[in-house]
């Protein structure tokens, strides 16, 4: 073995590099590329990466790189972008919230907090109800909420 390694050391000094090609795909596993059989067996052939991200939205757009499960594309860092639900009862109440999450991420975005602010019928009580439940409230539902005391 030791004289096997000593001889193609020998043999590499007195010819040089090998020029014969041969076909290798990149790191990224992109494509299959022909290349001298003495350049080194992983390279990147700097394409973009193309691979989904966690998130399910978007891929990855960094230069061809390798992907495994010890070492994945790195996490989106890009704004949630999903569209905001509507309400089943009234397609015109849209959430107008940024999804809390922040982030983009897989599924739907959770339920929305943030207050929405109503007036009662007559105008003169302020009303606060949660995004979510604004959205889920019928019509009529919706109703009762801004029904106030004044005549």
């Amino acid at each position: 073995q030791q004289q096997q390694q000593q001889q193609k050391k020998k043999n590499k000094r007195e010819c040089g590099p090998c020029n014969v090609k041969v076909k290798r795909r990149c790191v990224g596993d992109h494509r299959t590329y022909e290349v001298p059989c003495s350049s080194p067996v992983e390279f990147e052939c700097g394409a973009t990466c193309g691979q989904p991200l966690a998130c399910g939205n978007h891929t990855c757009d960094r230069l061809c790189h390798r992907v495994s499960t010890d070492d994945p594309c790195r996490p989106c860092e890009r704004e949630c972008e999903r569209p905001r639900p509507s309400s089943e009862h009234d397609a015109a109440r849209v959430c107008p919230h940024r999804c809390r999450t922040g982030r983009c991420h897989p599924g739907d975005c959770p339920p929305c907090k943030t207050y929405v602010r109503l007036s009662c019928r007559c105008g003169k009580l302020p009303l606060q109800i949660p995004c979510d439940v604004w959205r889920q409230l019928t019509n009529e539902e919706l109703d009762d909420e801004l029904v106030c005391d004044d005549p």
